[in-house]
């Protein structure tokens, strides 16, 4: 039962990695991806325009599936004597993927906190328009981008620990640094109605996923 959880939810980080569109040159065919092979699926919900970018009903939908299928696949698989031999290998490099999966994105969005192309400095049209006309989400990133210092700080702080998942003897501590990351992250995300919740959250699971087999450690560590 426990491998079979465990291959769940390993598998289930795999499919995200692969159908869930990020915000990087792959989104295009990660978008068409997913619409090819889920889009006739997800518009039986009654949805017209299905996309799969963050917060969109096609993404909220897809996620369950994506479960559902690593839960089946797991599932089947584990009737295998031979699958139960090479799990722990298989899912070894599946566990590789998702490390570097997860330093590559908190690499692109630290350094484009470092070179100002996220918390970039406000239009004029938004520096002209009325405080109260704005919504929370504008306002958050036009406030963050008139802070060179900052955004630049921030930058460094997610682009580290993204560097210690490349070696072996500093992943377990950058996992656990990105994990306070990425929770304050998604607090800012929920509380300032950012539409990148879903996926803050995906990334969230990731690195806690990554990071369970040392929870007992880190635990022992601190008390």
């Amino acid at each position: 039962m426990k491998g079979r959880i465990q291959s769940t939810f390993y598998f289930f980080g795999l499919f995200g990695v692969v159908f869930i569109p990020a915000a990087s040159f792959l989104v295009e065919f990660q978008n068409g991806l997913a619409t090819t092979i889920f889009g006739g699926l997800i518009s039986l919900f009654g949805i017209a325009d299905v996309s799969f970018s963050s917060d969109t009903t096609g993404l909220y939908l897809l996620m369950p599936i994506l479960f559902l299928l690593a839960f089946l696949l797991g599932a089947f698989l584990n009737q295998s004597e031979k699958w139960r031999m090479q799990r722990e290998k298989v899912l070894g490099l599946i566990r590789l993927v998702l490390i570097y999966y997860l330093a590559s994105r908190l690499m692109v969005y630290g350094f484009d906190k470092i070179f100002k192309s996220q918390f970039y400095l406000p239009e004029p049209n938004i520096l002209y328009t009325p405080f109260g006309q704005m919504t929370k989400d504008i306002l958050f990133w036009s406030t963050m981008g008139t802070s060179k210092w900052y955004s630049i700080l921030t930058g460094v702080f997610e682009v580290i620990p993204a560097l210690l998942l490349c070696f072996k003897k500093t992943r377990t501590f950058g996992l656990f640094l990105i994990a306070f990351i990425l929770v304050n992250v998604l607090i800012i995300n929920i509380g300032f109605d950012i539409s990148v919740k879903l996926y803050s959250c995906f990334l969230l699971y990731l690195c806690l996923l990554l990071l369970s087999p040392n929870l007992k450690t880190i635990f022992l560590f601190f008390s």
